[in-house]
């Protein structure tokens, strides 16, 4: 940090007066050694903890606001696929020394207050340290004992959906790379400032066989749904809710690409019987989300959680890029 700019002055003027709410859950917020809560007794906790940092998960020149944004949508999201409703989180923060001034933490921490107050979850802790601009959330959220909707859960003949559209948030990312933002704006919207699916994430607990949320790319995160369930899927190319701006950028090919591939959507992926259609469409229509059918769950092949696509003929088609790997 610089010499104008101090540890507990960061603290006390940018986190712990400013973007702790209070909840009668929380027995104690930011400033002490840990913070303290109290659950009733009929609620399970969700916990989920990410690292986000500078270079990798955002542009190094990304500004604050944004950076707030997409790092606090990409862990609700987390909450989202589960049905959970936020209620706390933590944030490690590491800055560096364009990060740590008063401009950049001012609209930081209000980008944080206002999502806050927003989804209804509170800072209670974390940490600062000094080097390359790096952000660790561990966020926790409230499910009723036993509703909280996993991955292990898809059967086969359950339906594949998916909310929103595909691929948006890929398409922004290529745009914000070539440094031509006025063109296709709603893309990089779409990447700079996502949605997390809270509320349709809570009404599918009595709904969904299995959820998960869209980071690293719908066939990747699909295929893990299909690990954990033991089962397979098809999908139907033609299916895939894809943006007339993706397309009109990229062209139907690429964008049939980036949909199945593109990561940073943060759109929910889950399995629900057929029987459950209709209530989707009223849920569709009631939260006004998006939500599509893409395909079916199937056996496995040869013993294997296989993921399949297929044109509307019927052909299948072979997908080299399933996502985002952070390791390669």
């Amino acid at each position: 940090m610089s010499a104008s700019i101090e540890e507990f002055d960061i603290i006390e003027r940018y986190f712990a007066g400013k973007i702790s709410r209070s909840h009668e859950n929380i027995l104690l917020g930011p400033g002490d050694d840990c913070g303290m809560f109290t659950l009733p007794a009929d609620q399970s906790i969700c916990i989920s903890t990410d690292t986000l940092v500078a270079g990798t998960h955002f542009p190094t020149d990304c500004a604050a606001d944004i950076v707030a944004h997409r790092s606090m949508v990409a862990n609700l999201s987390d909450l989202a696929a589960m049905g959970a409703k936020p209620f706390a989180y933590t944030l490690a923060l590491t800055l560096d020394s364009k990060s740590a001034t008063h401009c950049w933490l001012e609209a930081f921490s209000s980008t944080l207050q206002a999502l806050g107050d927003h989804y209804e979850i509170s800072l209670i802790g974390g940490n600062l340290a000094k080097g390359n601009l790096s952000l660790t959330y561990t966020v926790l959220g409230t499910v009723d004992n036993g509703r909280g909707i996993k991955r292990d859960g898809a059967q086969v003949g359950d339906g594949i959906y998916v909310t929103g559209t595909l691929g948006n948030a890929a398409g922004g990312l290529k745009i914000v790379q070539s440094s031509n933002t006025e063109d296709f704006s709603d893309l990089v919207t779409s990447y700079n400032y996502p949605t997390p699916r809270i509320e349709l994430g809570l009404a599918l607990q009595p709904i969904a066989s299995s959820a998960i949320d869209i980071s690293d790319g719908f066939a990747s995160d699909l295929t893990h749904i299909c690990e954990r369930s033991v089962v397979g899927a098809q999908v139907e190319l033609d299916c895939l809710p894809l943006s007339a701006s993706l397309v009109s950028y990229v062209g139907a090919e690429q964008a049939q690409v980036l949909g199945l591939s593109g990561g940073d959507d943060y759109e929910l992926c889950f399995t629900a019987d057929p029987d459950q259609a209709e209530a989707l469409r009223e849920l569709s229509r009631q939260l006004e989300v998006p939500i599509h059918r893409v395909g079916t769950i199937v056996e496995m092949v040869a013993g294997k959680a296989l993921v399949s696509f297929h044109e509307a003929t019927g052909a299948q088609v072979k997908i080299n890029h399933l996502g985002y790997r952070h390791f390669k």
